[in-house]
């Protein structure tokens, strides 16, 4: 409590973008977690899923919300959103260490892989079977190619969410644009 005073904050405090709280002690850096946060809603926005508001906490927290709330997403990319806030947070940069990672957004990523979406990789997959662990290591390298990909608009997300710690979706789709058109190539 006596920190969370002297930096200025109330010991009630609540983010006006998500309506959170505290859970832990004020940060002193807050860059992984606005690159974090820029990861998922880069994958948002390249997906054709646009990200809503953005906020990071003082304690570390954060929150990316959809920009269409009960839009259905697919699984596939759900599980590219879900992984791309690890691979933001981390720079885009191989070496995700499944077995040692205690973010809850791999918690998150391991309770989509259920029986029945399983099932339905390993019929679409070809002849081997990939692992559940093989398969979050695809999920992460997709959304760590696009992270280097679309590297500036990480990077302006999460400069931007440092400044101001919220950013809403117009202010995301004013830094974000308009999202590539992935059947223009064909």
């Amino acid at each position: 409590m006596a920190l969370r005073k002297k930096q200025g904050l109330p010991a009630a405090w609540r983010c006006p973008a998500c309506g959170g709280g505290l859970e832990g002690p004020v940060r002193a850096d807050l860059s992984p977690v606005a690159w974090h946060e820029a990861g998922h809603a880069v994958m948002r926005w390249h997906q054709g899923h646009p990200p809503g508001a953005l906020c990071i906490h003082p304690d570390g927290g954060g929150y990316s919300a959809p920009g269409l709330p009960g839009r259905v997403i697919d699984r596939d990319a759900l599980l590219r959103i879900t992984m791309a806030g690890m691979a933001g947070e981390m720079g885009g940069l191989p070496g995700l260490d499944l077995a040692a990672s205690t973010s809850a957004d791999l918690e998150d990523a391991r309770a989509l892989l259920t029986p029945e979406y399983l099932a339905h990789l390993r019929r679409r997959g070809g002849p081997r079977q990939r692992t559940p662990p093989e398969i979050l290591q695809d999920f992460y390298e997709q959304a760590r190619t696009l992270i280097w990909q679309h590297f500036a608009r990480v990077e302006a997300v999460a400069e931007a969410l440092l400044e101001a710690r919220t950013l809403s979706a117009h202010e995301l789709q004013a830094l974000l644009g308009t999202p590539p058109d992935d059947d223009a190539d064909e």
